[in-house]
């Protein structure tokens, strides 16, 4: 070859070099951004995903160089679900690139893929559905609560008995704290009083904890308290210091408690009163209402020994149409006769009620109640010993409620409790008219007439009530006024008493709010005041 001929190809072999080089060096980058990285995948959104293909590279830059970086697996038009290529890892927010070029100047430089990280087929079927859903943390923060200062005055014009008492109450609720599985709920009180300008020494039997627990969620079915807490399910055992776990299968909920029960003297930590049990609930939920029941068993001891076994049911029914029905008992399946235990199954109380909505307009309701004393064997000795037959109290009850007009609503309920040591049942009749919006005044005025006999008095009460709301909703007030006539079986003289009550409510701001309340009690030689203050914070 000559070497005119050999320059020519040497000129045209550097020309074609520097045009394709041109061509790489003009190519537009589409940048990505990574907006959320799962176990498996790494989603990147783009501004639009149009020429991309199944089975493209995205590559990210080190300097000028571009490294392989991941793998497309699904396409939406902004978004595509992608596997990290090698040990590559990714974070939220980091950039990702693609060009048109990579996938004729990659192949030769892309490790293998590990196929085990690779998604099923129809793992996806729209790739912003998918991240959407798991863009939604697992856990979500939520914190409310309220914080209470309230005061209590009492004074007279005859006695030298004027007292202050001073309460204070925080309720929290930490609901998966910073998105963890971790929970916190705590209700705690704590009073002072002031006696004739004295002030009380305070103690820690003045803190009362009602509630005091963490909860660990397991999964989304499974959570596990530790501490002082109340159990909806077994409202009926009262607070249990101790663990707690529940578990849900679909609309069946398991549970298991151990731990002990409050002091009896001061609510206070008391770990002789061991107790242990265990709940089943069921909750079927049809067209028309839902229904609810629950299973408990509880074993309670007192230093080692059983104080008392017993088994508890509940159920709530909404099923058929304007129809609400609830039935409860407790059983106790232990007692010591002679000084010797006995397993035997004994009727402690039970409560039924049933309501039914004739219309919008007119409801009723009939409620039973019969209750015996419970008996604990090791903490109440001597009193099991008298009472070990114990009576059963009875009681049963009826309410009405009627709304003729728009405005104007009335009711009347009966009420009927007897014991055999009575020497007469008691019985209580009430009766109420209400009428809201009046004319002029634009507020709620209501009539209450009630009629009271028990083994030791007879009476009636008589009242009347106003309520208005001032400044929408900023200012609410109301003025109450009761006429008292009791007379009792063993005395001739009667009770006479004329009760007035002004209370108010303001909104001072959204979360915040102050209530304030009198009620003077006027008899004929005595006069009794009382003063409520309140501070509401919610947050």
């Amino acid at each position: 070859m000559k070497v005119r001929e050999k320059i020519l190809l040497v000129t045209l072999f550097i020309l074609v070099k520097l045009t394709l080089l041109a061509q790489d060096s003009s190519t537009t980058f589409i940048e990505g951004t990574v907006s959320y990285v799962s176990s498996q995948h790494v989603y990147v959104k783009f501004v639009s995903t149009e020429g991309f293909s199944i089975g493209d590279t995205l590559f990210i830059l080190n300097g000028e160089k571009k490294t392989p970086a991941l793998l497309v697996q699904q396409i939406s038009s902004i978004s595509c679900v992608s596997n990290p290529i090698g040990d590559l890892s990714f974070a939220k927010g980091d950039f990702v690139y693609a060009n048109t070029l990579m996938k004729e100047i990659e192949p030769a430089v892309i490790p293998e893929v590990k196929q085990d990280l690779l998604p099923e087929p129809n793992e996806v079927a729209a790739v912003e559905e998918i991240i959407s859903n798991e863009k939604e943390p697992k856990y979500k923060q939520d914190i409310w609560g309220r914080i209470n200062l309230s005061s209590y005055s009492n004074f007279s014009n005859n006695f030298n008995n004027d007292n202050q008492r001073f309460r204070y109450r925080l309720n929290l609720n930490a609901n998966q704290i910073a998105n963890s599985p971790i929970s916190f709920e705590t209700y705690v009180a704590f009073s002072h009083s002031i006696y004739d300008g004295t002030a009380v020494p305070s103690s820690l039997k003045d803190l009362k904890l009602y509630t005091l627990a963490l909860r660990y969620d397991l999964s989304k079915n499974t959570r596990i308290w530790l501490g002082r807490k109340i159990n909806s399910k077994i409202a009926n055992v009262g607070a249990v210091d101790g663990l707690q776990v529940e578990t849900t299968l679909k609309n069946i909920t398991l549970g298991a408690v151990v731990g002990s029960r409050p002091s009896y003297t001061d609510y206070g930590f008391d770990f002789n009163l061991f107790e242990f049990g265990g709940y089943l609930a069921h909750q079927y939920i049809g067209t028309k209402g839902r229904m609810d029941n629950t299973f408990s068993f509880f074993e309670q001891k007192n230093s080692g020994k059983t104080d008392r076994r017993f088994m508890y049911f509940q159920h709530s029914n909404s099923l058929a149409k304007n129809v609400n029905a609830f039935v409860s008992f407790e059983m106790d399946m232990y007692r010591l006769e002679n000084g010797l235990p006995v397993n035997k199954l004994s009727l402690t109380s039970m409560y039924a009620s049933l309501r039914y909505r004739f219309s919008s307009n007119f409801s009723a309701t009939a409620s039973y109640d019969a209750r015996k004393n419970v008996i604990y064997y090791e903490t109440f000795q001597t009193l099991a010993d008298s009472i070990l037959e114990s009576s059963t109290r009875q009681g049963f009850r009826v309410r009405m409620n009627y709304r003729p007009m728009k405005r104007l609503s009335v009711g009347a309920s009966a009420s009927y409790r007897n014991k055999p040591e009575d020497s007469r049942p008691t019985k209580n009749a009430n009766a109420f008219i209400t009428y809201s919006q009046l004319p002029i005044l634009k507020a709620s005025l209501s009539l209450t007439a009630n009629y009271i006999q028990s083994s030791y008095l007879d009476g009636q009460i008589y009242g009347a009530r106003l309520n208005k709301d001032l400044f929408q909703g900023k200012l609410y007030a109301g003025l109450n006024y009761r006429y008292v006539d009791y007379n009792f079986v063993n005395s001739s003289a009667p009770l006479n008493q004329h009760i007035a009550e002004l209370s108010m409510q303001w909104q001072v701001v959204k979360n915040l709010s102050l209530s304030a309340s009198y009620e003077g009690v006027f008899e004929k030689d005595n006069q009794y005041n009382r003063v409520y203050l309140s501070l509401r914070k919610r947050f």
